[in-house]
């Protein structure tokens, strides 16, 4: 026990805000005795006023103490953003060898833009007219290729000349016009549809639906190709173009019931034309600004590398300028990057202690707590003094959001280090106890702590409250700014559990700390152990309603892992929302997706006003366990960043070949019930069974997790409930997949990947290899997601 030798109250902020008091307590040694003991030593009573100075005087004590910890804060990001500016130097030749890669993955990526849009195709009508042909030496079929030899230039052109305009709505496109202008002139495909043959005038008329792939051929080839017959004459027409085109057909004196039939054709494929050339020119633009945005970023990044290698020694220099008391190595550039990022490193280290050496001059003070009291002061006092205590202990042990460090790359970062910078913890260091007298039998009492800042869980000394009064009507009450609650009349306050490691070793092998909301607490102890393994994934090419982009079969090798047994839920969803006030990108769109009947078919409606709080019909949501549903990918990846900032624990969506290994969970069948899902298995759309299988119930609706059984590794609704997000990019085949389980995100994408199904689904899109996708925003009354974690902080 610490003892103070002098009565007057001193603050003294330019004195690192020093207290003299006669009681003050070191708080290793704290008990309700030593209170006592203290308080009838001393017998001091504060006055209202005294304890009134103290507070603005430890209210500028802590401003002080917070300016300075902003002052370090901002050093400590400089040093770091400093330090990971040099990392790169380090590997002079690592860095070439990046720039190279990522040249070659340029013109790998710009390959790829040209071999996606080599499957663009657009069409039109053309009618062909040629003269001169011989009734009784000719053929139609003879006839029709050498008009389709004569045609190709000129309407490729005119197609081509639609694909090139349409260009021009991307930024940056103008390497591709060129690039179809010079060296390509498409593929043309003829479907004739009608034919004209008039011996007397010796004429030939062909009526063509005509398709065009823009991409696929190069012009040398078509170059070459020419009437056989340059003495004839030709006539091209494009009837969607040109409004006098049966003007055109009669002054070449083609028969009227002809023309006519013409014009019925033109009529009947003109809508059907337009809009899929619309559609076709839509998914040019998609592709053309994808490819450009993966263009843009790794021109960036190339530049970026660049551009460090040519500052590098320009870098040093300047450093070495600013720091000239360092021991340079003299025309080593590698030797100085290397003493340059050592630097740094200890900057930061001693930037860090600083921070929390500061911190420990904050003062936590509760005032104004009423006490009466009947019998003797001092155990009354002591023991209210003791409650207040705990509850100090239990609130302010964790400094939430203390600092949270820029992420420095660098591999020699060890996990403590981490750790350090992203949290620390307080142990109460000294307790300074102020009395003062009230009306009557009532006492006011003030308590002001000091802590001991540190890395890692508390380790102070468990504090136990057990009152010895002699009746209930000496329970102590409490009332004025004290947020603290005493216990009720004529019951005993709580025993506090140790506060030296709140947290519980759960038999999953995981910890778990109880200041976390309840709802968190459970979805760590929900977390399932699975075990490291191979698997084959995808469907075999024999498995009855399988598609195409879930092959070709891979075996995939995985480390082991945790994955949640249940879905995420709307408690766990709502404790995340409620804590940091975020808004999904359903509220901030301002709508979700619904599967309904709308203008007599069945379409995907944007539903106005929908979000996270609502159910599967667009109620508010009553049921907290049910798996929460309307939110996005990006929501997902939000709610795991705080996630992982309140627990430590590496938390993530599961990459595709994680989740399908997890769903199996060692069986090789299209479910893992076997070759049928039965709705006594899983939330799913009964109307709609499996091929071969029992029709079952539709709930309509999504279902409590862990309502039905769970597979062989202890998940449940692998199949069904609602369809859960993944990591990875989706790609259209598993051609080029990591075969160590992570997640796919080279090369990166348009949508994210959706598995396992949903209440809506019919028992096809339940198999555990089925896939789904959709943009990161998207966001629907089928989609939810589950977590899965290393397992380690």
């Amino acid at each position: 026990m610490l003892i103070g030798l002098a009565f007057p109250i001193v603050a003294d902020a330019q004195q690192n805000c020093s207290i003299t008091n006669p009681m003050v307590l070191d708080a290793t040694q704290v008990n309700a005795a030593s209170i006592a003991s203290a308080i009838k030593q001393h017998n001091r009573r504060f006055t209202k006023a005294e304890i009134d100075q103290l507070k603005l005087q430890l209210t500028q004590c802590n401003s002080n103490m917070n300016s300075n910890i902003s002052e370090l804060k901002s050093k400590l990001v400089d040093v770091s953003e400093l330090h990971k500016s040099f990392l790169p130097f380090r590997d002079v030749e690592g860095v070439k060898k990046q720039i190279e890669e990522k040249r070659k993955a340029l013109i790998e990526t710009e390959k790829a833009i040209f071999r996606d849009l080599e499957n663009i195709t657009l069409q039109s009508l053309y009618i062909v007219y040629m003269d001169r042909v011989d009734i009784l030496n000719g053929q139609v079929e003879d006839w029709t290729r050498e008009l389709n030899e004569y045609m190709s230039p000129q309407v490729i052109g005119d197609i081509n000349g639609v694909f090139i305009e349409s260009t021009t709505i991307v930024k940056d496109a103008a390497l591709l016009q060129d690039h179809i202008k010079k060296q390509v002139s498409g593929e043309l495909t003829a479907s004739s549809m009608n034919t004209v043959v008039d011996a007397e005038k010796e004429f030939f008329v062909n009526f063509s639906r005509v398709i065009v792939s823009p991409l696929k051929k190069e012009k040398n080839t078509l170059d070459q190709r020419q009437a056989s017959n340059s003495n004839r004459t030709y006539k091209i027409i494009n009837p969607l173009n040109e409004s006098s085109w049966q003007l055109s057909l009669r002054n070449l004196q083609i028969p009227e019931n002809k023309i006519n039939d013409f014009a019925n054709q033109v009529e009947a494929f003109q809508k059907e034309i337009t809009l899929e050339n619309e559609r076709q020119l839509k998914l040019q633009r998609n592709l053309l600004e994808k490819g450009k945005q993966q263009i843009k970023l790794l021109e960036q990044e190339i530049r970026s590398l660049e551009d460090g290698l040519r500052s590098r020694d320009v870098r040093v220099d300047d450093f070495m300028r600013q720091y000239p008391n360092l021991n340079y190595h003299k025309g080593n550039t590698d030797a100085n990057v290397r003493l340059i990022l050592s630097h740094l490193d200890k900057e930061r280290s001693a930037t860090l202690e600083a921070i929390r050496k500061e911190k420990e001059k904050e003062y936590v003070m509760k005032s104004d707590i009423l006490v009466q009291i009947q019998g003797d002061t001092r155990e009354a006092l002591a023991q209210q003094a003791m409650f207040v205590l705990s509850q100090i202990r239990k609130n302010e042990t964790v400094i939430q959001d203390f600092y949270e460090k820029n992420e420095i790359q660098d591999g020699k970062l060890t996990e403590q280090e981490r750790l350090e910078a992203r949290r620390l913890y307080r142990d109460p260091d000294k307790i300074w106890i102020f009395p003062s007298p009230g009306q009557g039998d009532q006492y006011k009492l003030a308590l002001v702590v000091t802590f001991k800042v540190r890395s890692g869980p508390s380790t102070g000394q468990s504090v136990t409250v057990q009152p010895n009064l002699s009746s209930s009507n000496n329970t102590p009450q409490t009332t004025g700014t004290s947020a603290q609650t005493s216990p009720g009349a004529g019951s005993k306050p709580p025993v506090e559990a140790p506060i030296s490691d709140n947290r519980q070793v759960l038999p999953n092998g995981l910890t778990l700390d109880p200041t976390w909301p309840t709802p968190i607490q459970e979805l760590v102890r929900n977390m399932v152990k699975i075990p490291a393994g191979k698997f084959v994934m995808g469907s075999p090419t024999t498995e009855s309603k399988r598609e195409s982009n879930e092959g070709p079969q891979q075996e995939i090798s995985l480390a082991g892992f945790y994955m949640n047994k249940y879905e995420v839920t709307v408690a766990q969803f709502r404790a995340f929302v409620e804590k940091i006030n975020y808004q999904t990108d359903a509220e901030k769109i301002g709508s979700s997706y619904f599967w309904k009947e709308k203008e007599g078919k069945w379409q995907w409606v944007e539903e106005k006003g929908i979000n996270w709080r609502h159910d599967a019909q667009g109620n508010f949501q009553v049921n907290k366990d049910d798996p929460v549903i309307h939110v996005s990918w990006n929501d997902a990846q939000a709610f795991i960043q705080w996630l992982n900032k309140l627990t430590n624990y590496s938390f993530q969506l599961p990459s595709e070949a994680q989740w399908e290994y997890v769903c199996r969970a060692g069986t090789t069948t299209p479910f893992n019930t076997g070759d049928c899902l039965s709705t006594t298995d899983a939330n799913y759309d009964g109307n709609y069974p499996y091929e071969g299988c029992s029709k079952g119930t539709y709930l309509q609706s999504t279902n409590k997790v862990g309502s039905y059984k769970a597979n062989a590794w202890g998940l449940y609704d692998m199949h069904g409930n609602v369809r859960e997000w993944c990591q990875d990019w989706y790609h259209d085949s598993y051609t080029g997949i990591p075969t160590d389980g992570k997640a796919w995100e080279s090369p990166t994408g348009s949508n994210r990947v959706l598995r396992g199904g949903g209440w809506f689904n019919f028992a096809q899109y339940c198999r555990s290899a089925n896939r789904g996708y959709n943009a990161p925003d998207y966001r629907s009354y089928g989609a939810g997601f589950r977590l899965l974690s290393s397992g380690t902080p």
